[in-house]
């Protein structure tokens, strides 16, 4: 690897999971909002493919780990005069329904 190359930690240990945005949240609104806990590899704002409109949630990377620390430890976030929730994706726990 040369000098300017840089070694990445795996993407869940550097994904945010977004829940609760409002419709009208764009890519660029959370993009913008996460910026302030550090710098962002993507966003990933998931949307319905017959409407185009947000169906609530996206996935944020950041460049760097310590950024998912900061963002995952602010229980206050709000983009869009809405609140919602933010949890490390590696440490979600999905249920099986049986």
């Amino acid at each position: 690897m040369s000098e300017t190359e840089v070694q990445l930690a795996p993407e869940d240990e550097r994904k945010l999971f977004v829940g609760g945005l409002p419709q009208e949240a764009k890519d660029t609104d959370i993009k913008e909002y996460f910026e302030t806990f550090g710098e962002i590899d993507s966003v990933n704002l998931k949307t319905d493919p017959n409407t185009g409109r947000s169906r609530g949630f996206a996935f944020v990377v950041f460049k760097e780990p310590s950024s998912l620390g900061a963002a995952s430890a602010d229980e206050s976030h709000v983009i869009k005069v809405r609140k919602y929730i933010a949890n490390q994706v590696h440490k979600l726990k999905f249920r099986d329904h049986q």
